[in-house]
């Protein structure tokens, strides 16, 4: 298991995903989100942000 992964904020994780710092939370307390805690933060690796992306994405419709 890699330990130097770099962990970004929630409000890092909401604009990588084009929404609010309080959905990013809300999908991490549902488990929706995979998330890190440290301490009373809450911490995202990207490469999770990118997977939830890929996962939820949806073809065009025309």
């Amino acid at each position: 298991m890699e330990t130097d992964i770099p962990l970004i904020t929630a409000s890092e994780a909401a604009e990588r995903l084009g929404c609010t710092e309080k959905m990013v939370r809300k999908m991490a307390n549902d488990g929706r989100l995979p998330s890190v805690k440290v301490g009373a933060l809450l911490r995202f690796r990207p490469l999770d942000i990118d997977a939830f992306v890929a996962t939820n994405l949806r073809p065009a419709v025309r």
